[in-house]
């Protein structure tokens, strides 16, 4: 047998076992910008010096509001990504720009967009701002964005998940 043939053999064979293991195995799935986003929600945080006995006891102490601390925090970023928001908004300041507004001052943002006569919306608020702009997106599309962001949550979401939204941004001062 020549040297050729013998390529050709150990070829075929390689082919033949190749072809019987790939039926059994399914393409991976491609990670979705949400599924990466709750990846690094899951991830451990640096860890910290632990509260002392009045920050325990009293939340306002450590300086954080009872409603964004520890656990309820997460639960408010963990329905953030869930509902998808961080496939197109950022929520750090050095975050390249994304398809939607970057989350980073949005408070500052709101209250200036409520007073500016360019504002097309009826909220009077910075909360009833952001509710607004979750429930009717296209009331009001901020400068230089398109109006692509999806018009359903208020069918896709609860009320409660919505309010939960609403406190989540309220944090990005």
């Amino acid at each position: 047998m020549t040297t050729i043939q013998k390529l050709v053999i150990i070829c075929s064979a390689t082919l033949v076992i190749l072809m019987g293991c790939s039926s059994d195995l399914a393409p991976l799935p491609t990670p979705t910008p949400v599924d990466v986003a709750l990846q690094r929600l899951n991830q451990p945080t640096e860890t910290t010096e632990p509260p002392s006995e009045a920050q325990q006891s009293d939340p306002a102490a450590s300086g954080e509001s009872s409603s964004a601390t520890g656990g309820e925090s997460s639960n408010l970023e963990a329905v953030f990504a869930g509902a998808g928001c961080i496939a197109c908004h950022a929520v750090t300041e050095d975050a390249p720009p994304g398809v939607g507004p970057n989350m980073v001052g949005l408070v500052d943002f709101a209250a200036e967009i409520i007073e500016s006569p360019d504002y097309t919306g009826k909220a009077t608020t910075v909360e009833e701002y952001i509710h607004e702009s979750i429930v009717d997106p296209l009331i009001f599309v901020v400068p230089d964005y398109q109006p692509v962001m999806p018009a359903t949550y208020q069918d896709t979401l609860t009320e409660e998940q919505i309010s939960q939204l609403v406190e989540y941004l309220l944090t990005f001062k």
